[in-house]
């Protein structure tokens, strides 16, 4: 009896930490970095658990690693902690002292919300991002949820939106892996301010590889 609890729990674990789809344990994701004076990459990880508002939340540590053309120096440097934490197939993240929805895996077309910006930048703290249609991709034999996101309206130029490493305008964003372009929205409203780039890869402990 013992013997067959202790393989259940053991069985739920694996099944728990290879099904989990934000924020694995041992979660990493790589992302491009780079402008006319600099070359690297940006590693955003998650470090462990924390509780804020009554909310168990993913603390995501971001460090950026590159090579500055004007100083010839290697140099890292560190950009913070994030915070988010899934429901119901939405992750939501925490900034400016509140919680905003980051992603929504069962969002339709025209769907909207509100996503933050950091407060150090000179751009407004929070833009609205919406949804131009949604389905699924296999990666890896598991059926993910996707959603392909779009400017609200090609006249109206954001503050804060989502970026992506293809030619078209969408924004594609995959559930358990986030945007393929940057994790976080980024600003507009001034270039060259960016966070990070476009992903590069994805990891976590169970092995499973983007």
């Amino acid at each position: 009896m013992k013997k067959t609890l202790l393989l259940l729990l053991f069985t739920g674990f694996i099944f728990s930490a290879k099904g989990q789809n934000w924020a694995a344990p041992g979660a990493v994701w790589y992302y491009s970095y780079g402008n006319f004076a600099y070359d690297g990459y940006v590693k955003i990880w998650k470090l462990g658990d924390t509780i804020i508002n009554g909310k168990t939340c993913d603390v995501l540590k971001k460090k950026r690693y590159g090579y500055n053309y004007m100083t010839s120096v290697f140099d890292t440097v560190y950009l913070g902690e994030d915070y988010t934490y899934m429901q119901n197939d939405s992750v939501f993240n925490f900034r400016n002292n509140q919680f905003y929805l980051l992603y929504d895996f069962n969002a339709q077309a025209a769907d909207e919300w509100i996503v933050a910006g950091w407060n150090s930048s000179p751009c407004p703290s929070s833009d609205t991002v919406s949804v131009d249609s949604s389905g699924t991709m296999i990666i890896n034999s598991d059926t993910l949820k996707c959603v392909y996101m779009r400017p609200l309206s090609m006249n109206y130029w954001p503050e804060w939106q989502f970026t992506n490493n293809w030619s078209s305008i969408l924004r594609t964003v995959i559930e358990k892996i986030g945007c393929l372009g940057y994790m976080f929205p980024e600003p507009f409203c001034v270039t060259d301010m960016n966070e990070g780039g476009y992903l590069r890869c994805y990891t976590d402990s169970s092995g499973w590889t983007y």
